[in-house]
């Protein structure tokens, strides 16, 4: 089951990224970031609200913070993002905007004690390998 929503998540951005190039050019970033963030909050009141009574019961003022500050965060990184493809090539910020997962492990290996496997340190590697990759320019590379 985590494969396929794993799957879902992949379509879900990949759609999003190609939808997003034509909105953000037209739009601009700081308007899409805006009306992005509206329309999630409309869907999420509406939508995903009802089913979270419960947990307003466990919202305690230190995560209330933290996820203050993480939407922060999170706003600039869409604006960040929406900038990116609205003045770059849309493939190459996609591939570096999907690498976050490398940086996600180097940070709870760094901050959360998370423990780094082989596996996972060569799949950073290789996540920040492909992102180099798609930053050169085959065109100027000589062999």
């Amino acid at each position: 089951m985590t494969i396929l929503f794993a799957f879902i998540s992949h379509i879900g951005w990949a759609v999003g990224d190609v939808f997003g190039v034509v909105a953000t050019r037209k739009l601009g970033s700081v308007s899409m970031t805006v009306w992005r963030g509206v329309t999630a909050c409309i869907l999420a009141t509406c939508f995903i609200l009802p089913f979270l009574w419960t947990d307003f019961l466990r919202l305690t003022p230190e995560i209330f913070l933290i996820i203050v500050g993480l939407t922060a965060v999170t706003l600039i990184a869409d604006f960040a993002f929406f900038e990116g493809l609205k003045v770059g090539n849309p493939s190459v910020v996609g591939v570096i905007s999907a690498s976050f997962v490398a940086i996600s492990v180097i940070i709870s290996v760094l901050f959360l004690g998370e423990h780094l496997t082989l596996e996972r340190a060569l799949a950073v590697v290789t996540i920040l390998s492909g992102v180099i990759l798609c930053l050169l320019d085959g065109r100027t590379l000589r062999f």
